[in-house]
């Protein structure tokens, strides 16, 4: 996607360091000029729409996670820093769709992750309070947020981050395997 805009696409480092914030913040950092933004949002998108399925998937365990907390009575919901296209077809390819009862995109808080907003605002759709809420992420914005909404935080081991780098949000635990998920 960057060579298309003239960058040397390196390594994954500039898309891990940017894993839990959104498209346009990412991007931002690599462009020379504002207007290059919306171009390489653009490029990104197109790129994504057409390989999305073949390159999406849920983690083994997940699944099995989510029956089993919703059948404890668990509400659950998804922030994401993705735009609302991206996430719900994300969410609908995999079958994960219909285990959330909120699902908080990048422009559905007036601030991203990192800032407490959007986890805030999907709490009031469940209709629970922080101190009674578990916020699960894979990235430090994740953690952030949880921790900045007054959640307890799960620093998850089977995405793109490690322990080291999710450890600078100080998460109060650390999953490696999705399994755990329902034993929250």
């Amino acid at each position: 996607m960057l060579d298309a805009h003239g960058f040397d696409g390196g390594d994954d480092s500039i898309w891990r360091r940017g894993i839990g914030r959104p498209l346009d913040v990412q991007l931002a950092e690599l462009a020379r000029h504002p207007g290059e933004v919306e171009a390489m949002v653009a490029t990104y998108r197109a790129y994504n729409a057409a390989h999305h399925d073949e390159l999406v998937s849920a983690f083994p365990g997940v699944r099995d996670s989510l029956v089993a907390l919703r059948r404890a009575g668990r509400r659950l919901g998804v922030v994401t820093s993705k735009a609302r296209p991206g996430a719900l077809r994300g969410l609908a390819h995999t079958g994960l769709a219909r285990f959330f009862d909120v699902v908080v995109a990048a422009n559905d808080a007036p601030r991203p992750k990192p800032a407490a907003d959007p986890v805030l605002a999907a709490l009031e759709v469940l209709g629970v309070a922080p101190d009674l809420a578990t916020t699960v992420g894979d990235a430090l914005p994740d953690l952030v947020a949880g921790r900045a909404a007054g959640t307890r935080t799960v620093g998850v081991l089977w995405g793109a981050c490690d322990r080291a780098t999710l450890a600078a949000a100080a998460p109060d635990l650390y999953l490696e395997d999705p399994c755990e998920l329902a034993a929250l």
